[in-house]
């Protein structure tokens, strides 16, 4: 079979399984949108979330990543963020709204090449998508929209090359940049997905490879701004983060092991298969797969697993199907009953327990989250009594300190700085962010003593909690620095507010910022 066959079948003669495709694709959007709504009201991750929510708010109001603030991803993503308030104001669903929108993106890129492998591959693919596509977690997360747009560039990608339009070469490398633009390092994976369709010739090499530069070519002005010794400094921020956030491999035979396991499985398939077919499409995902297995290695965990199976698990069944069409007659129903009579067995092994295999996967039931409520803004909770603690905290700051203080949100313990609780930021603009650092990463802050004192020096008020205390990761967040941090706070803050685990200090009357 070639590629032609598989990247532009014929629809001609059999008008009705176009309509069909159409049909199957909207339903499987629809279904995707009906899983997802409900995430709007989820609980959110503390910093995961609170991170976009705090640099799109300072974007919007002209800051500058990597010069104003840390982040360890490219800018692609304060930006987005910054564009949806301005539209729809500064809220949690503005920021979710971005969330959702590049899980449409991934869908309909990905559901767009099931459907280049016929109608069936259309239909395979879409019900493993609405499998992986989880209920909850849908805010801005710079990996899940990477993903999102590695898989958009690869369908325009196979459109321009079908169509042989420079219209849409230039649409996939403004796709590439901005992949690039969300995650730097993604771009070793978008890249390589390029490569098939570059290769002698598939598109127009130079408009694509164009208009990639010229969408990456953002960083610049900046990179120019931040200067040398920012990005000196945020370099070796990434570097120490990243020792302090690595996880041994997972059990390859439980969840979520076993779709790492069987993602690797899969991209290695679609290799050997867009070889054995010259499908383009097939060579291009299973190349990216492989290329962002690396960050999904780096953090093991059930978020990044699942942004990085997608791609291949999504689009393995269109291409099986696309090689039994590859076999004679005998030997085509002979395999389709094999493929059929797995994919129940493996379904049917998922559903008979509450907590097996893929169990997580099939629950489609997103708990609400309890609000802290703040000058209007809000912000979801999983924990109530968390949520109690926090409103009297913020409610307390809130009186505390004039508009225009300086804030610091951070652990009780300094000496470790493995999270922060950074939706706190955006519960309280009325305050500013006393520190380059926003999100918390083992070794950044608190590299040195100096480093840490001169940050809390800046400092009008701090909320601290101990409620992240018992991190223990088999990795180097467990080390403990410098006492300083703790010895500065002792001697230069005063309790005003305790609840729970949080509490909030106000600078000394004798002694002022430094």
């Amino acid at each position: 079979m070639s590629e032609l066959a598989l990247v532009r079948p014929s629809f001609r003669a059999f008008p009705l399984a176009r309509i069909a495709g159409i049909a199957a694709s909207l339903l499987f959007l629809a279904a995707i949108v009906s899983r997802s709504v409900r995430a709007f009201s989820a609980p959110g991750s503390e910093m995961d979330e609170g991170d976009p929510l705090v640099y799109g708010e300072r974007v919007l109001g002209g800051d500058l990543p990597w010069r104003s603030f840390e982040t360890f991803y490219g800018p692609g993503n304060p930006y987005l963020v910054a564009l949806a308030f301005r539209l729809l104001g500064v809220s949690v669903f503005a920021e979710r709204t971005v969330g959702m929108t590049f899980r449409l993106v991934l869908c309909a890129a990905l559901l767009s090449l099931a459907w280049r492998f016929g109608l069936a591959g259309l239909l395979s693919g879409g019900l493993v998508l609405l499998i992986l596509v989880p209920a909850g977690e849908i805010w801005a997360w710079p990996g899940s929209e990477a993903v999102a747009s590695i898989a958009m560039t690869v369908a325009l990608l196979a459109a321009a090359h079908a169509r042989e339009s420079r219209a849409l070469a230039i649409a996939a490398g403004v796709a590439a940049g901005a992949t690039v633009l969300i995650r730097f390092d993604y771009a070793p994976a978008v890249v390589l997905a390029a490569v098939p369709f570059l290769w002698r010739g598939g598109i127009s090499r130079k408009r694509f490879a164009l208009a990639a530069a010229a969408t990456a070519g953002l960083y610049l002005p900046l990179l120019a701004a931040a200067g040398p010794s920012r990005i000196l400094q945020v370099a070796g921020d990434i570097s120490r983060g990243t020792a302090g956030r690595k996880l041994p491999l997972p059990d390859l035979t439980s969840y979520p092991g076993n779709l790492l396991a069987a993602s690797v499985v899969a991209s290695l398939v679609l290799l050997v298969a867009g070889t054995l077919l010259r499908s383009r499409v097939s060579l291009a995902v299973g190349l990216a797969s492989l290329a962002t297995l690396p960050h999904t290695l780096g953090r093991p965990d059930e978020v990044h697993i699942l942004a990085g199976c997608v791609l291949s698990l999504v689009l393995l069944p269109a291409v099986l199907v696309a090689l039994v069409r590859h076999l004679d007659a005998r030997s085509r129903v002979a395999a389709a009953v094999v493929l059929v009579a797995v994919a129940a067995a493996g379904f049917g092994v998922a559903r008979a327990s509450a907590t097996g295999n893929l169990g997580p996967l099939l629950n489609t039931l997103t708990m609400r989250g309890a609000n802290v409520v703040h000058g209007g803004r809000t912000f979801p909770l999983a924990d109530r009594d968390t949520r109690r603690d926090v409103q009297r905290i913020v409610d307390a700051a809130g009186a505390a300190a004039p508009a225009g203080s300086k804030l610091f949100v951070g652990p009780r313990d300094l000496r470790r700085t493995n999270y922060a609780d950074t939706y706190i930021y955006f519960l309280l603009p009325e305050f500013q962010p006393a520190s380059f650092y926003i999100e918390l990463e083992p070794g950044t802050l608190n590299q040195t003593a100096k480093r840490s004192v001169a940050e809390l020096g800046r400092a009008d008020l701090l909320i601290l909690t101990s409620r992240h205390d018992d991190w223990h990761e088999p990795n180097a967040s467990t080390r403990y620095r410098s006492a300083a941090p703790n010895r500065y706070v002792a001697t230069h803050f005063c309790v005003r507010a305790h609840s729970g685990t949080y509490t909030l200090l106000v600078r000394c009357e004798d002694h002022g910022r430094n």
